[in-house]
């Protein structure tokens, strides 16, 4: 008997949800392939800071693109980064950043 895993809660920047545009970001559209390839388990998105309040696990992840600023406590990051320092960044679980710069501004918080 096989038992199917619950799929994956990933953010991901969505320039068709968020900007309207005709075609995705390719680094952005990154996150979900990557994951799914890894994980083998089926991709849900989801947006961090718009979760109902009633869902009791809001564990999720955040992985590809200047998308810090989206997380929140409930997010693991395992490789995104700041697009700028003037973003707050919420005391999430930090598996890896995407860089040198993030790593920096992350330890100086």
């Amino acid at each position: 008997m096989t038992v199917k895993k619950k799929p994956i809660k990933l953010f991901w920047w969505d320039e068709r949800k968020f900007l309207h545009k005709k075609k995705e970001n390719y680094g952005d559209m990154l996150s979900r392939y990557l994951v799914k390839k890894i994980s083998g388990r089926e991709i849900r998105f989801v947006h961090p800071k718009k979760q109902k309040w009633f869902i009791k696990n809001k564990e999720h992840y955040v992985v590809v693109g200047s998308i810090l600023q989206h997380a929140t406590k409930h997010s693991i990051v395992w490789g995104s980064g700041i697009i700028g320092q003037e973003y707050p960044v919420a005391p999430a679980k930090f598996k890896a950043v995407r860089g040198p710069k993030t790593r920096k501004h992350l330890l100086n918080l």
